[in-house]
């Protein structure tokens, strides 16, 4: 075979390098999950999660058409780079990289505290316009407008306002340092809502608590630092076996339904809090103290929020850092320790309830 012919088979064999909206357009349920208002959703949260800090922030979305979304951001220390590169843009790369790749037209405007303005355009996920931005600068806000591709999304896509709201309000109770804002129209009726929990999960705590048959008792909560990791716990007992289980952890804002590390070490604490308090009581009778029992009445939520967050499995639904167990376990303890022997009468009440034995 001639040289020549060989090198122009190697060529067209070859696979074809495509740019980073290329990628993202040609796969777009690797970024998004689904190609619907959960995706959209989700990848709506990463962004936020991702650049928000445990700072005051103001969250404001606007939903001005069926797939045309304004999003401004208000909060300190958003760092951005020079380069529109997957991991090289900064702390909302590459959520920003697919709302700018599967959009029909998008534009970002970044506002550093001091000085001008920085602008860059999207047509069709292609970078119409980048404006340097070197060295890097630090926003204090930013405004996001795009309207999403029907050749992506559908043509009868259309935003859901009720589901975007009923996302947010969860994701709210885990920042209460920030303030979502979110505007919409129905039937020509201009409508908004705000969220606001200034007492995190405490306030998803009442919430809960309101929607179950008894209410909430021994209830304890925690919201600061521990070792490398940010904790935020809220729960109590519902002191009714026969009301559903309603409660749930997160890490880094995502739901861990398969639970993890972080929960068995919550779980670990709340049954070391009630062995101490048998123990220092003298109780003589048999009391069950399994996980899976404390589970049938604990109502209220956790979050860790973690830097080197480590997964089971390929989704990140599950836990698998063993550096949270005992820092977590230790402080449920103890907290719970003190609410249990400051409400003798609940404590005794609930213990005989649902934690002893009965002989058949």
């Amino acid at each position: 075979m001639p040289e020549n012919t060989k090198n122009q088979t190697e060529t067209e064999d070859s696979p074809t390098t495509l740019t980073w909206w290329q990628h993202v357009r040609k796969r777009p349920g690797m970024y998004l999950g689904r190609v619907n208002n959960r995706g959209f959703v989700d990848n709506l949260k990463g962004l936020l999660s991702n650049g928000l800090s445990t700072q005051e922030a103001i969250v404001a979305l606007t939903i001005t058409g069926d797939r045309s979304v304004e999003l401004e951001i208000i909060a300190p220390g958003m760092t951005f780079y020079p380069e529109w590169e997957p991991g090289r843009f900064g702390d909302f790369c590459m959520e920003l990289l697919v709302f700018a790749a599967l959009s029909s037209k998008c534009t970002l405007e970044l506002r550093p505290a001091e000085g001008r303005s920085f602008n860059h355009r999207f047509q069709v996920g292609v970078p119409a316009f980048i404006e340097a931005n070197d060295p890097p600068i630090v926003c204090t806000s930013m405004q996001l407008t795009f309207t999403l591709d029907p050749i992506i999304w559908g043509e009868d896509f259309a935003l859901d306002p009720d589901y975007l709201i009923g996302e947010l309000r969860t994701f709210a109770y885990l920042h209460p340092e920030t303030r979502f804002d979110v505007r919409y129209r129905v039937r020509g009726e201009d409508c908004r809502v705000m969220l606001h929990y200034v007492n995190g999960l405490r306030d998803y705590l009442r919430h809960l608590g309101v929607g179950t048959f008894a209410p909430t008792i021994l209830a304890v909560a925690c919201r600061e630092e521990v070792a490398d990791f940010y904790l935020d716990f809220a729960f109590g007992f519902n002191g009714n076996s026969v009301d559903p289980a309603l409660f749930k952890s997160y890490v880094n804002d995502v739901h861990t339904h398969e639970h993890g590390t972080h929960e068995e070490a919550l779980l670990d604490g709340v049954a070391d809090a009630f062995s101490r308090y048998l123990k220092n009581a003298e109780a003589t009778e048999a009391h069950d103290l399994s996980h899976e029992n404390i589970l049938k009445t604990l109502i209220g939520a956790l979050s860790v929020r973690h830097p080197a967050a480590v997964y089971e499995g390929a989704t990140r639904t599950k836990l698998g850092n063993e550096d949270v167990i005992a820092p977590i376990s230790q402080l449920v303890s103890d907290r719970l320790f003190a609410v249990l022997a400051a409400s003798e009468e609940e404590t005794r009440r609930f213990i005989r309830y649902n934690l002893r034995v009965r002989e058949c």
